[in-house]
């Protein structure tokens, strides 16, 4: 089971760099299709869904040093990073 929803995850995630392929976490362009991954928007440890709306491609490092955040927290950590 965990075989296939590696590969279930996988073929998201290339159609999601089909419709863009920029980060939707710091906004750059994913160059190579390895460092792709599917970002939670809403995470699903926070009451998140895997539902489309919910879902968007990330740099994976990106995604891993956003974490569990919500997206007002990840902007409050910009914000005071430049204050």
């Amino acid at each position: 089971m965990e075989k296939k929803y590696k590969n279930d995850q996988r073929k998201i995630c290339n159609r999601l760099l089909r419709a863009s392929n920029v980060c939707g976490l710091c906004g750059e362009q994913i160059t190579k299709r390895k460092e792709a991954t599917i970002d939670h928007i809403i995470p699903l440890s926070r009451g998140g869904s895997d539902s489309v709306h919910n879902v968007q491609v990330a740099h994976e490092k990106c995604n891993q040093e956003k974490g569990n955040k919500l997206p007002d927290e990840i902007k409050l950590k910009k914000e005071n990073e430049h204050a």
